[in-house]
């Protein structure tokens, strides 16, 4: 799971009374890039942004989870805040997995950056916007700040075919629970090279096998040696999905491999 800082170089003044959040970013490249946008019901706060990932933004996760920091500072000119950041899907019916809630103190100039995380589960490709909800109070208990800012995300996580498993070169296989109706491509790897995959008819579900001429193209370079083979693909629903399986027999003889 990856952590990225977004808002690179930046800052947003919530409810003009010197509460600063935003984070630093990656390069200078980036950094030049800042976008300055108005907040409501305060005409001289801006929210200085970079292209890509922002509030305002949408998110593409493409490895089941992300992770980013976004920084707090008190400029308010009171001595201590308690500042809470709860998270919520404005569809609730996504799939998405919210991050936890996060409430810490900040002293007068003092600057915190806590770390959120998105995240959806294996063979799931939700979207959803997130509502981050952002509350600062004094230790008496009363509200100085309530604002709200929203993130689109579009999530994928590739399915792991742990299952895959070829008792040598010429054997059918299944990718686990998938169905040919499900695949919309898929290709077979080996020795370096790409080949291409056939559903087979063995009476038994969908089984495949790989398309190949010759041997050697395989990396096989005796018929007692074995090979590691790696299926890559696609579902119809755009999701990635791979397995490998291990000390596969080039010589077509039965023997066991194993998988990742």
């Amino acid at each position: 799971m990856k952590r990225r800082k977004f808002l690179a170089g930046s800052a947003v003044t919530l409810g003009g009374v010197g509460l600063i959040t935003g984070t630093r970013g990656f390069t200078k490249g980036e950094a030049e890039r800042e976008v300055r946008i108005s907040v409501a019901d305060d005409e001289n706060a801006y929210l200085g942004l970079v292209p890509d990932v922002a509030f305002g933004e949408t998110l593409s996760i493409e490895e089941c989870g992300y992770s980013f920091g976004i920084s707090f500072r008190n400029q308010t000119g009171r001595e201590t805040l308690v500042v809470r950041v709860t998270s919520e899907l404005s569809n609730e019916d996504s799939d998405l997995n919210t991050p936890d809630t996060k409430e810490f103190t900040l002293q007068l100039g003092e600057e915190r950056e806590p770390t959120f995380t998105v995240s959806c589960d294996s063979g799931t490709n939700p979207t959803g916007e997130l509502v981050f909800t952002i509350e600062a109070a004094e230790e008496t208990g009363e509200t100085v700040i309530r604002a709200e800012r929203r993130i689109g995300i579009e999530c994928v996580c590739p399915i792991e075919i742990e299952d895959f498993a070829l008792n040598n070169i010429n054997s059918a296989f299944k990718v686990g629970d998938l169905s040919a109706d499900e695949i919309e491509r898929m290709v077979a790897i080996a020795g370096g090279n790409e080949f291409p995959t056939r559903r087979v008819d063995q009476g038994a579900g969908d089984m495949f096998e790989i398309g190949f001429d010759d041997y050697e193209d395989l990396g096989c370079d005796s018929p007692s040696g074995t090979i590691d083979v790696t299926i890559e693909g696609e579902t119809k629903e755009g999701i990635p999905f791979s397995g490998t399986a291990h000390n596969v027999n080039c010589s077509g003889n039965d023997t066991s491999s194993n998988n990742n």
